[in-house]
C-alpha cells in the first residue's frame, strides 16, 4: 500500500495554460533575474547609493501595490497605472535562465514604478499569478520607448 501522489500536469511556457490576465493576484519571483549589470540592481554604482535605495523602496511599494490587484484588474489599465506587452524579442537584453521552451515571440509584461522612470520587466511562465521579473529598466534603454 503506498501514498497516492496527486499528478501535476505541467504547463509549457507560453500555451492555452498560461492566461494572459487572470482573476488571481501576482506572485513575484526573481528566479530569472539577468546577471546583465545594465538591467539589475547592480547598475548602481557604489556612488548612487541614495539613488539605489530610492530605486529599491519604490520598487518595494509597486510590488507591495501590483500585489493587492489581479492580473485582470492590471490588464485593464493604462501602461502608465498597469502593465504593457511586447514580445521578448524586442528586448535590448537576455536572459540566458529562461525554460527552454520559452520562445523570443512570446510576451513580456512591464510594470512602471519610481514615478514613470523605471520599468519591471518579466514574463509569465505556465501557472498564472506567478510574474518572474527578468530585469529592470533604470535608463530606457531595455528597449525601444516609442
Amino acid at each position: 500500500m503506498g501514498i497516492k501522489q496527486k499528478k501535476v500536469e505541467k504547463i509549457k511556457a507560453g500555451s492555452e495554460g498560461q492566461k494572459l490576465n487572470c482573476d488571481q493576484y501576482p506572485a513575484f519571483s526573481f528566479r530569472y533575474l539577468t546577471s546583465n549589470s545594465t538591467f539589475n540592481f547592480d547598475y548602481f554604482s557604489t556612488s548612487q547609493t541614495i539613488e539605489k535605495e530610492k530605486a529599491l523602496a519604490e520598487l518595494s511599494k509597486r510590488i507591495t501595490e501590483i500585489t493587492c490587484n489581479t492580473w485582470l484588474y492590471w490588464g485593464s489599465k493604462g501602461k502608465k497605472i498597469g502593465h504593457e506587452t511586447m514580445q521578448y524579442s524586442n528586448l535590448n537584453f537576455t536572459c540566458n535562465s529562461l525554460p527552454k521552451d520559452f520562445t523570443k515571440d512570446q510576451k513580456v509584461y512591464i510594470f512602471q514604478f519610481n514615478n514613470h522612470l523605471h520599468r519591471i520587466i518579466g514574463v509569465k511562465l505556465g501557472y498564472c499569478p506567478m510574474f518572474y521579473v527578468i530585469g529592470f529598466d533604470f535608463n530606457f534603454n531595455a528597449y525601444d520607448h516609442v
